[in-house]
């Protein structure tokens, strides 16, 4: 019997220990089902799935069984309780994104990634200023909308008639839209962040967590019947599988049986272009190099390529880790999801019929043989401009819902310094939208100026 291991690195969000560990199983045991005469079985390791699984399958028509022993690297438990003042601190972090300074720092036995040019640094200033533009227009339209759905289901009245509408459902969703910025921000805020340490132990948070890592590659290169492993990253955890592989001790034991390394929706890019001393490179390899894979949907607005990643000088290898695919790439673009807001959580779904997807592929590289890419469900071309017409639409689309219910409030309640509406209705909200848009762009130079600021007298304290 072939024994290999599985570790798959969760990115953001509050989910319950094993729960991503599931979904990867759970789509990988549909995949394997494709082929009846595999006959997969899972079973759940010391009765909880939380801890590991234990899935075994058929690698051939001859019956040679393989059983991959799956593990979580869990982190969401580290993160921080929000308060208002954390709150407050994470609004105006994420809306000072584009006057953020630039996190490096020189590193004995560490190179960093390729920095950017000046103008590649404007142009990530720009993205950053776009997003947190939308971050503000998101955010203002859903707890506008929000207290607009509060306001109706305390009426008994003249909006009697509104109640018909599933307002609980709404606010549910609107609820969960809110959580799922704020615990992505905040997550990567709590990764990059250079000053607060715990309590105990004086460690930045990142460090704590990239324990967990370690300690997830530790349990593998140790148990003795894992023949080799593979390490799965996703979102954010990408970030925390990467500084655990570059920064651990005794590397050269940790990662001899690992057979490679396979990144989904990663950010790294965006870490390596705004705190490049984050994610440094060992310069020192070790003895097994290791195939790394970077697949990331072209609508996905989270990943990218890696290509700021290059081997340190005199080295032929990213620390350890060497191109997967044929042809020397590791980046696959991969033309996938037809809508933007599901690119980033789908790498793993798994299809009874059609094409093969990922976790198809994914089965001969756990057997021992190489990634093929899984095929085009969509033009990568069209899927970038269906991404970029998204996010124009899109936010063009909150604009108007937010002016919309902006003018409303500004006709019912607007107090007498506000100018008086005139026009009719589209006259009217275009006034109330350019109104908004001028005020949401001085908020975020407001908050830019202010985090480079605080950021600037962090340095010269020596705290950053």
């Amino acid at each position: 019997m072939q024994r290999i291991g599985i570790l798959v690195v969760h990115g953001i969000g509050e989910q319950k220990r094993g729960e991503y560990l599931g979904s990867f199983v759970g789509n990988l045991k549909a995949a394997l089902d494709k082929e009846p005469w595999r006959e997969p079985q899972q079973v759940d390791v010391a009765g909880s799935a939380q801890e590991a699984v234990l899935l075994t399958w058929k690698k051939d028509t001859a019956g040679t069984p393989i059983e991959a022993l799956c593990r979580e690297v869990y982190w969401a438990d580290l993160d921080t309780e929000m308060t208002v003042w954390r709150w407050l601190r994470l609004v105006i972090w994420a809306l000072g994104m584009p006057g953020t300074r630039l996190f490096n720092q020189d590193k004995p036995g560490f190179c960093t990634p390729v920095p950017l040019t000046d103008w590649q640094r404007l142009r990530v200033r720009a993205e950053l200023f776009g997003v947190s533009l939308v971050f503000l227009i998101l955010l203002g339209t859903v707890d506008v909308l929000y207290g607009v759905i509060q306001f109706v289901s305390a009426r008994e009245s003249w909006l009697r008639w509104l109640t018909w509408l599933p307002l609980d459902w709404i606010k549910g969703k609107l609820r969960g839209i809110r959580a799922l910025f704020y615990n992505y921000l905040g997550d990567i805020k709590l990764y990059q962040d250079q000053t607060r340490r715990d309590s105990a132990t004086g460690e930045l948070p990142r460090v704590a967590i990239q324990k967990r890592m370690v300690e997830g590659l530790k349990r593998m290169a140790v148990d003795p019947g894992i023949e080799h492993y593979l390490v799965v990253w996703h979102s954010l955890g990408s970030v925390v599988a990467y500084n655990g592989l570059m920064e651990c001790d005794n590397r050269d034991e940790l990662l001899a049986k690992c057979q490679g390394f396979l990144s989904l929706g990663s950010p790294l890019n965006k870490f390596a272009a705004i705190w490049p001393g984050i994610v440094p490179i060992n310069s020192t390899a070790p003895t097994n190099p290791i195939p790394w894979v970077n697949v990331a949907d072209v609508q996905d607005i989270v990943a990218g390529k890696t290509h700021l990643f290059q081997p340190c000088q005199n080295t032929s290898s990213i620390g350890g880790l060497i191109d997967g695919l044929a042809g020397g790439k590791r980046d696959f673009e991969w033309g996938d999801q037809r809508v933007l807001v599901t690119a980033h959580m789908s790498y793993w779904a798994a299809r009874p019929e059609g094409k093969p997807r990922l976790i198809d592929r994914l089965i001969p590289w756990l057997e021992g043989g190489a990634l093929i890419p899984p095929e085009h469900n969509l033009s990568p071309i069209l899927g970038k401009v269906i991404y970029v017409a998204s996010l124009v639409g899109g936010g063009a689309v909150l604009m108007w819902i937010f002016s919309t219910l902006a003018w409303v409030f500004w006709r019912l309640f607007s107090p007498g310094w506000l100018p008086v509406l005139q026009g009719g209705y589209i006259a009217e909200v275009c006034f109330v939208a350019k109104f908004f848009l001028v005020l949401g762009v001085l908020i975020i130079l407001a908050a830019s100026g202010i985090l480079w600021g605080y950021q600037t007298y962090q340095e010269r304290r020596g705290l950053r």
